[in-house]
């Protein structure tokens, strides 16, 4: 049981939503444009494309509801409520629900990366191995996995499907009053614990994400292993190829950084009920908050087609802004000529 001593919570989380909104206007139009430059600049790319949109939609995905939702995490309970824009209307039935689509959408965003990693490992450096990344079998263990992972969060979570009654009894049940300050969040959920079942199985995640963790840092390594190999036996990757890799690898480290670590954080804290632990957990999962953001603009910057699409945009729109600035200088300079050149004329009439 959790002590209600252990929980303090800095009110710069409980009341970040003003700070967090500026994202929620830039991911969606961000996100647009994003989505338009890999479906029209990909030309060169072939089916990657499509993982490199996969991705990038989930992460759209995740950081705007996760912005919306901006959790507050109440660890070491294993709960949460909303801060974002809904805290003052929305239930711990809707909070269960939104929970549960954030989990779904942090899965697929993961998995979207260490796809688009895996393909450029095998397509550059291993094309033997093309038959098995792309067949039905694999695809069938893809969407396996996913529905694996869709099951155990519903699972889970549906337990904390109660009305905000419910969730008080279960709350002052198996916290006894740790969660009473929050009995006014109206969005306030709790996950019961069913006698440390709920904790081991959150524990085992923790084991899964350090082990996902893990295969992502080595095929980092393997990355940067087979890139030093090609330069040593002078074989030439082609300049997409290697702005591709760099791409891949960069998005790799953001996942690893930015989304994995805030989850190894917040499953190790609920799984093994670390105390004390809710301000640093809240603060990390504001890096989560970024990652959707931070990953559309290193795709803009690193992919060479999407960076020379940029570049000419970016260079006519300045080169336009310069004409333009420059045919308004050149009419207010004929303005104040001709104005100069009728008081003049006035001037010298009258005299």
């Amino acid at each position: 049981m959790a002590d209600v001593n252990a929980i303090h919570i800095h009110p710069f989380f409980i009341n970040r939503t003003t700070n967090t909104l500026p994202i929620l206007i830039i991911n969606p139009i961000l996100g647009v444009f994003v989505n338009y430059v890999i479906l029209t600049q990909s030309k060169t790319l072939g089916s990657f494309k499509y993982y490199l949109l996969n991705q990038t939609l989930w992460a759209q995905l995740f950081e705007a509801l996760y912005t919306v939702y901006n959790p507050v995490l109440v660890c070491p309970v294993i709960g949460a409520f909303q801060s974002g824009l809904l805290r003052n209307v929305a239930s711990p039935q809707l909070t269960t629900i939104v929970s549960i689509f954030v989990y779904i959408f942090f899965i697929n965003t993961a998995f979207g990366v260490s796809l688009s990693l895996f393909n450029r490992l095998i397509f550059t450096f291993h094309p033997n191995l093309k038959p098995y990344l792309h067949n039905k079998f694999t695809f069938a263990g893809i969407v396996i996995f996913h529905l694996l992972m869709y099951s155990v969060v519903c699972i889970l979570l549906s337990y904390a499907l109660n009305d905000a009654e419910g969730m008080r009894k279960i709350s002052l049940t198996e916290s006894g009053d740790a969660l009473r300050p929050f009995f006014n969040e109206s969005s306030l959920i709790q996950v019961s614990e069913f006698g440390g079942w709920t904790r081991r199985a959150i524990a085992t995640f923790f084991f899964l994400i350090c082990l996902f963790n893990s295969i992502l840092i080595g095929c980092v390594i393997v990355f940067i292993v087979n890139v030093r190999i090609h330069k040593q036996t002078s074989k030439t990757v082609s300049q997409n190829s290697f702005s591709l890799i760099i791409s891949s690898l960069v998005q790799s480290i953001l996942c690893v950084v930015l989304l994995f670590i805030p989850a190894g954080g917040l499953t190790f804290c609920w799984g093994f009920e670390i105390k004390n632990s809710a301000n640093v957990i809240n603060a990390l999962f504001l890096l989560a908050n970024i990652h959707g953001t931070i990953d559309m603009v290193c795709l803009l910057i690193f992919v060479k087609p999407y960076r020379m699409y940029c570049y000419k945009l970016f260079t006519r729109i300045g080169f336009a802004r310069i004409q333009q600035n420059s045919v308004d200088n050149s009419l207010f300079m004929h303005s104040l000529f001709t104005t100069n050149l009728v008081r003049q004329n006035v001037s010298g009439a009258t005299q």
